[in-house]
């Protein structure tokens, strides 16, 4: 469960992130604002306690929200919901509890997107992503659940 907290984290860290580049008309859309629409992981989880394991990490944790917002000068901002767990009568409970915002820069190369998180020790990462019309998914790759893809709709 640590493990996944830990990549949670780092999904709000990095999630929403998107980059954009004039030469291309295809990276130039990514401009806008976006919204959080699933969080997939290659591996079902049951978070929710439910019995029932899914891939979608919204469907498990159904508070979690998220934006993001990419300009064309290659800023971006986003806020995501700060994911939280608890044990109450011995079974881990996640939750959410209040936002986290992030500010910094991308930069589109190929079929990749690099993000620099601004802050007094700046975090640089760099993952495939794929743009299709008002679809924006962001792939990365985590150590116990495969690869977890952040899909986001265009507002």
């Amino acid at each position: 469960m640590k493990k996944l907290v830990i990549a949670l984290f780092t999904i709000v860290l990095f999630t929403s992130c998107s980059s954009d580049d004039d030469s291309n008309s295809a990276e130039t859309s990514i401009v806008g604002s976006w919204s959080l629409t699933e969080m997939n992981v290659a591996i079902p989880v049951d978070l929710n306690n439910d019995g029932s394991f899914n891939r979608n990490l919204i469907n498990e944790i159904p508070c979690i929200e998220g934006t993001s917002n990419f300009s064309a000068n290659n800023d971006f901002s986003q806020s995501f919901s700060v994911i939280t767990q608890e044990e109450i009568n011995g079974e881990i409970v996640f939750g959410c509890q209040g936002t986290e915002r992030n500010e910094g820069t991308y930069e589109i190369v190929g079929d990749q997107i690099k993000f620099t998180i601004e802050g007094p020790e700046p975090i640089t990462e760099t993952f495939d992503y794929t743009l299709n019309d008002n679809t924006l998914k962001i792939i990365m790759p985590t150590d116990d659940y495969g690869t977890l893809e952040m899909i986001s709709q265009r507002d």
